[in-house]
């Protein structure tokens, strides 16, 4: 059984993916930050040995842990403010670099990492690995810079790597600022809500489904590469708004369809094949959109989140 050092613990993808691992009886070291806030990781902080990345001698404790399968989920500036940051995107290139020395020292079996569909740029079909590398932002190039360093270290030492580009993601103790939380702070504080005519679709996955693929690249022997991860459905934003609508039971809600112009160059349909993944480590089980979103809202709801 391998023992598995997570970074980005403390937010979305990686709490969930920790809680999936601790399910399956992994020992989990993780790294934060000593005044990270730990409210996602609430229900499982007890069997995670912490690590803070502030302490003096933080690199000596992750070399001592014994760790031997990295998942790296932390990446700053992923909000559309910052993704044009370039000197916080440079920081996670260097990081990440930090990481992979500390894997060569401990002669690692696997270094699992999240990518993005930003590394595509922009396109309106759904894709499949070899769709060209086109990224329109500095958090796009820099995810892809991260991707030939992993790949370039993996090879040099010998040891296995995935990079799992994700496309839209969604779940409960997602942030705030995202578009599914945010449409239903919108309807339970009765707020007007401007968008587009929401008819650009999305292929989103439930988080849960994602922390359960990322658990079977960990106990799968799959080849090592970069691989989408993706729903295999798309909805369009209004299908999405109007099931969110249903399920809150808000119906005198103020949603304004086609209050918003469309992007200059928007996408109109963001999903990937994942064919290339599910051929590595099987089938690729997803929960019905609908009742994923019924947790969400559930969650939403008796958790009274709110901005």
């Amino acid at each position: 059984m391998y023992k598995i050092l997570i970074t980005g613990i403390t937010g979305f993808l990686g709490a969930a993916v920790a809680e999936k691992l601790i399910e399956g009886n992994f020992e989990i070291v993780a790294i934060k930050r000593s005044k990270s806030n730990l409210w996602r990781c609430e229900s499982f902080v007890d069997k995670i040995s912490w690590i803070d990345i502030d302490s003096k001698d933080w690199k000596n404790q992750v070399l001592a842990s014994g760790v031997s399968v990295f998942f790296h989920s932390a990446w700053a500036g992923v909000s559309a403010g910052n993704r044009d940051n370039w000197h916080e995107q440079e920081e996670n290139l260097n990081f990440t670099i930090e990481l992979l020395e500390l894997a060569r020292e401990l002669k690692i079996k696997k270094f699992i990492s999240l990518g993005s569909q930003a590394e595509y740029g922009q396109f309106n079909v759904r894709i499949n690995e070899t769709h060209p590398i086109s990224p329109t932002s500095a958090y796009g190039l820099y995810k892809t810079l991260v991707q030939q360093t992993i790949k370039y270290f993996a090879e040099k030492y010998k040891f296995d790597w995935y990079w799992l580009r994700i496309f839209p993601v969604f779940g409960e103790k997602e942030d705030l600022n995202w578009f599914i939380p945010t449409v239903l702070n919108n309807l339970y504080q009765n707020k007007p809500m401007d968008m587009t005519a929401g008819e650009q679709q999305y292929a989103y996955m439930y988080v849960k489904d994602l922390a359960t693929v990322v658990y079977k690249v960990v106990i799968t022997q799959a080849q090592s590469g970069s691989y989408n991860l993706s729903s295999a459905q798309n909805y369009s934003l209004r299908t999405v708004v109007d099931k969110l609508i249903s399920l809150t039971k808000i119906e005198n809600n103020k949603i304004n369809y086609g209050a918003l112009p469309y992007r200059e160059n928007q996408s109109m349909l963001i999903a990937g094949d994942t064919k290339l993944l599910s051929d590595q480590i099987g089938h690729i089980d997803e929960t019905d959109f609908d009742e994923a979103l019924a947790n969400v809202v559930e969650y939403f709801y008796l958790n009274n989140v709110t901005k």
